[in-house]
């Protein structure tokens, strides 16, 4: 998967994870993958208790930057799920 020297724009403010350069594993990659590909497809739960459940790992292990990181996910999918709740209740 690595295919570039430095890291896009997008990693930089931690908007990808960066598999051009190699930044992340192929196997942690995939498994992002198949988060995004559960969450369009309408399993959203489990994309976000996942969320939460690595949110909790990383901070017990004191990595609270990537904690936060997880957090912030985790606010972003809701937010998005609240819109579509909004959404979906309005045109009933």
């Amino acid at each position: 998967m690595k295919n570039r020297a430095r890291p896009c724009l997008k990693y930089q403010v931690h908007r990808c994870s960066g598999p051009c350069t190699g930044s992340i594993s192929r196997e942690d990659y995939m498994i992002e993958v198949r988060k995004v590909k559960s969450f369009l497809e309408g399993r959203t739960f489990g994309v976000v208790k996942e969320l939460e459940g690595a949110m909790k790992e990383a901070a017990s292990r004191l990595e609270f930057e990537r904690a936060a990181l997880y957090r912030d996910q985790v606010d972003a999918l809701k937010k998005v799920l609240e819109g579509q709740a909004v959404v979906l209740s309005s045109h009933s």
